[in-house]
């Protein structure tokens, strides 16, 4: 992930709740914080932004998703 590259990484306590046999425990714990609950589902890029800014020294950002005139046809 690229927040690991970035130097973020989470503590055995906050994936205690995973299974042991994922190999990577922390998209569980990602997947958890980034869910949209309204969208049903994860990928929601204001979201994820939010979740990477949860990190010590990580910071997030999103593009204005205003609607662009194109979209308002």
């Amino acid at each position: 992930m690229i927040i690991e590259y970035w130097g973020g990484r989470l503590t055995e306590d906050q994936l205690a709740w995973v299974d042991p046999s994922y190999a990577d425990p922390q998209i569980c714990h990602a997947a958890r914080y980034t869910f949209d609950h309204q969208y049903e589902g994860c990928g929601n890029w204001p979201f994820n932004a939010a979740y990477a800014a949860t990190f010590r020294g990580l910071q997030g950002w999103s593009p204005d998703s205003a609607p662009s005139p194109t979209w308002r046809r």
